[in-house]
């Protein structure tokens, strides 16, 4: 999941190319709507709300970590024990 979420970024115009919050979001740890979307659905419509707040970045990191450590505990189930 990780892995998806870095190289679909890495691919992709993201919804904050373009977004007077930008350099605002990115310096205080601000996420909007659009950025939420984007990160739960891959896309985000461009009439999507871009208000940011630290409570909509809180949840879009919770979401990311929460995703980061089932795909690590899935990786440590599925390997042999030795």
């Amino acid at each position: 999941m990780l892995t998806t979420v870095i190289n679909r970024v890495m691919s992709e115009e993201l919804p904050c190319t373009g977004c007077a919050h930008a350099p605002k979001c990115g310096a205080e740890k601000l996420a909007c709507y659009a950025f939420a979307m984007y990160v739960y659905n891959g896309n985000a419509h461009p009439a999507t709300p871009r208000k940011p707040t630290r409570r909509t970045y809180a949840r879009v990191m919770w979401f990311e970590d929460k995703n980061m450590i089932r795909e690590i505990n899935r990786e440590m189930s599925n390997r042999e024990i030795t």
